[in-house]
């Protein structure tokens, strides 16, 4: 699968997930210090536009050295085989973090699906540049700009995980049925 087909499915897969959802439901959280699902949005909107703007500065800069380049080997398979899995807790850096920035129910899910434009534009665009070229990722490090695409895609798929699992748990509480 392409990093447009990714980008693309994700997109579909948190789209449909949210649909239909009241404001209620989209900030309800299962315990307090979890993220609703408008914040799980906040944060992949913020991922998007701070990936898009990376990736601007390093399409700005040098081709990477070699070295950083071959550090980048095989990241695509540690990308989509481990990204998207939930088995462990990943701290957001404070910079990505959902603040309520963003807005409310469903500006959050519609600021997810206008950063989802750019990126899948950014794809549409990318040259040989996008393989030369790297900045890094705080829990993977560097990666080529080709492999931030994917890993755009990749994250959306671990937290349309997250969103499923809250939905499950909003189908048992009858006082916030969908709209």
């Amino acid at each position: 699968m392409t990093a447009c087909e990714y980008l693309e499915q994700t997109r579909d897969r948190v789209q449909g997930l949210g649909s239909g959802l009241t404001a209620a439901q989209a900030n309800w959280r299962s315990v307090p210090e979890s993220w609703s699902i408008n914040e799980i949005l906040e944060h992949l909107t913020i991922t998007e536009r701070m990936t898009l703007i990376g990736i601007r500065r390093a399409l700005q800069g040098d081709s990477a050295a070699a070295a950083d380049l071959a550090n980048t080997q095989g990241m695509e398979d540690v990308i989509v085989g481990r990204v998207p899995l939930r088995t462990s807790k990943i701290i957001a850096p404070p910079p990505m973090l959902p603040s309520g920035s963003i807005g409310d129910w469903p500006v959050a899910l519609e600021g997810f699906l206008a950063a989802r434009a750019k990126t899948l534009a950014a794809d549409a665009k990318a040259t040989e540049a996008f393989d030369s070229r790297v900045f890094p990722h705080p829990v993977l490090g560097n990666l080529t700009l080709r492999q931030w695409l994917l890993f755009s895609a990749a994250h959306s798929d671990r937290h349309a995980g997250q969103i499923e699992e809250l939905l499950e748990q909003l189908a048992e509480l009858p006082h916030l049925e969908q709209g």
